[in-house]
């Protein structure tokens, strides 16, 4: 929770849920009774920060947190950030020119990789950009369809795959593959959604089980109405509702039952659910989640959305994602077939390097392979 770009990039990198980046995207505040939207914020150290601070070098393709960061400032070979330069394809040459040698030009100086550094990061946003179907991006135009916005990702996922062919075939020519422990993974997945949104139902149904629940879908940076009593925030998909004049346990055990009877909804978490979920909880008290290609997007009630992809959501298409880790010193042919989160690549990276994440609360992926004593 939640499942969007900058709260996962983050969750990712510092190993753990929001309960350590404090980072939830957007939510309401009782104390300023207003949206706030936040950006990158993170309370938490990240790992490529943290290799930094123990001295092992670390080259950041395009992944844009790190930027952020003092480390970052003063480029070196011990310590750079290579902003993106365009898609997947452009990110993915810099780093094969690093692989082969060559150099990497950033900010008009050339560096030269006589010795590989210790951790790479390569950041690739082209399966985002492109599902979501909102825009023209990296070469794929809007698809009016559902099928083509499928098409259009999984001609994009094949030049991918073969630019990351690409890359593994450079490090086998250079003898430095079987040196090398690969990570791939992704923040999210995406889910597929159109047609009339379900927020007016969503109030009507509110203020049939209670006439004192007045909803109100608040945008960031503004206030609730005055006449509201429960204050919804998302971003299409999720809607997370606090409900101004409070709510006990009770109560909302008794809606949640209401709210799963309801032919759009999918999911219902009260505030105990989502906290034993580890999500920094603000103000929530409650997060319904409408089932797959259903939306609470804030249009008329008569205004169709055509098809697009979202991700802020507890369904499977937006939560199970690829998980790969390969390479030196990990298990051959295994399938992890346990309960994993992408957040515990993070803390199990800093196992493979060597340095702790203090904050983390994911767990050690057990995919090292151990040495017979």
């Amino acid at each position: 929770y939640p499942s969007i770009t900058n709260p996962c990039q983050n969750q990712i990198l510092s190993g753990g849920t929001s309960l350590i980046t404090e980072n939830v995207y957007r939510y309401y505040s009782k104390k300023s009774d207003t949206v706030i939207q936040q950006q990158r914020e993170n309370v938490a150290d990240i790992l490529p920060v943290v290799t930094v601070r123990n001295n092992i070098s670390t080259v950041s393709f395009a992944m844009y947190l790190v930027g952020e960061y003092p480390e970052f400032q003063n480029s070196s070979l011990n310590h750079l950030y290579v902003p993106a330069s365009g898609g997947h394809a452009a990110r993915m040459d810099q780093a094969i020119s690093m692989f082969k040698g060559e150099p990497v030009n950033v900010g008009g100086i050339d560096y030269v990789f006589t010795e590989l550094p210790k951790f790479t990061l390569i950041y690739c946003d082209d399966l985002d950009a492109v599902g979501h179907n909102e825009a023209s991006h990296y070469g794929y135009e809007v698809s009016p369809t559902e099928e083509g916005r499928r098409a259009n990702i999984q001609s994009l996922l094949k030049e991918m795959d073969e630019k990351l062919g690409e890359l593994i075939r450079v490090t086998k020519a250079r003898g430095i593959y079987d040196q090398l422990t690969f990570f791939l993974t992704t923040d999210h997945g995406m889910t597929p959604f159109s047609g009339l949104s379900k927020l007016r139902l969503l109030e009507h149904d509110l203020n049939t089980f209670n006439s004192k629940y007045v909803l109100e879908r608040v945008q960031p940076g503004k206030k609730p109405k005055t006449l509201t009593s429960v204050v919804g925030v998302t971003a299409n998909l999720n809607m997370y509702m606090t409900f101004k004049n409070g709510i006990t346990d009770t109560e909302l055990d008794q809606l949640k039952e209401y709210l799963l009877t309801l032919d759009y909804v999918y999911e219902v978490y009260t505030r105990e659910e989502l906290r034993n979920n580890y999500l920094f909880m603000r103000d929530v008290d409650m997060l319904v989640v409408p089932k797959e290609g259903m939306h609470f997007v804030d249009t008329g009630p008569i205004a169709y959305i055509s098809p697009r992809g979202q991700h802020d959501t507890t369904v499977d298409s937006s939560n199970h994602v690829v998980g790969l880790i390969w390479g030196k010193g990990i298990k051959k042919n295994t399938v992890f077939d346990g309960e994993a989160y992408n957040y515990d690549f993070g803390i199990t990276m800093a196992a493979a390097l060597g340095v702790d994440l203090p904050k983390a609360n994911g767990i050690v992926l057990d995919v090292f392979e151990r040495k017979e004593e």
